[in-house]
């Protein structure tokens, strides 16, 4: 009612980073999405965003415009929108690895609210807590919070293998962090030999890991007592985003929750 066409587009645009996804999400087709991004950019005096073939990437007039707009445009989308209280939205890049689907079963097993999660590279407006491996910009309403984990590496009692020659079971985002990558080091310093498989499926990853397939980096937390630990840690840092504007009570004891559940592992 009280956004404008452009202004949503824009916002959308930003936050889907593809004229393909912001025009599914807008309920469009992309050349009038297109259009319309040329009228703010006339409007304005100044180009928005670079668009390599269907990926497009603000430069800095749309950084500035974003961070201006878009407080306001929170602000009146939240007058037309009625806020469910009891819906906490929880977003991530790494929504399918053991590790958030950890912190997932931890902080959302007792809490009085149902919640919606969601694959995404980028936070959006509906987001109440947004996680990602490595720091990434937040829009003006979301605060920031940074954990460094230790992640120590463990194996079943069931391994069919010494250590030295087991598998190192991981997943694709994880292996891709420098920190495993300087992990792996120090391991075959002390003489690892075994190779790595990465396993982007929780299900299959933890099934793999209980008959003894190999070793993984897990949550001390989480160590069941046939587990045991080795002297290696793979120490990960976690970005925590939270949408300041959609905060209240419920909302509050759930991400004490998530800090809980981090700070167990600092």
């Amino acid at each position: 009612m009280f956004t404008s066409k452009a202004m949503k587009v824009f916002i959308t645009l930003y936050q889907e980073r593809s004229l393909k996804a912001a025009a599914n999400k807008l309920c469009l087709t992309v050349p009038p999405v297109s259009r319309m991004l040329k009228i703010a950019e006339d409007t304005i005096g100044e180009q928005l965003f670079t668009i390599e073939r269907n990926r497009i990437t603000p430069t800095e007039a749309g950084e500035n415009l974003y961070n201006n707009l878009h407080p306001i445009y929170n602000a009146l989308t939240t007058i037309t929108k009625k806020t469910n209280d009891t819906l906490f939205r929880f977003s991530s890049p790494q929504m399918n690895t053991i590790l958030v689907t950890d912190i997932l079963q931890r902080c959302f097993e007792h809490a009085p609210v149902t919640y919606s999660t969601r694959q995404a590279e980028y936070i959006r407006d509906d987001d109440d807590v947004f996680i990602d491996f490595q720091s990434i910009a937040a829009p003006p309403n979301f605060s920031s919070e940074e954990y460094n984990l230790t992640l120590p590496l463990s194996f079943t009692s069931s391994l069919v293998k010494d250590w030295h020659e087991s598998m190192l079971l991981t997943e694709q985002p994880l292996a891709e962090n420098t920190s495993f990558k300087e992990s792996m080091i120090k391991l075959r310093e002390q003489g690892f030999t075994g190779t790595i498989r990465k396993i982007d499926n929780v299900a299959l990853l933890n099934s793999a890991y209980r008959k003894g397939e190999g070793l993984c980096f897990k949550f001390p937390n989480s160590l069941e007592s046939n587990e045991q630990i080795l002297p290696f840690s793979y120490n990960l840092k976690i970005f925590v985003y939270i949408n300041n504007a959609k905060l209240c009570d419920v909302k509050e004891t759930v991400i004490s929750s998530i800090r809980d559940a981090l700070c167990q592992q600092c």
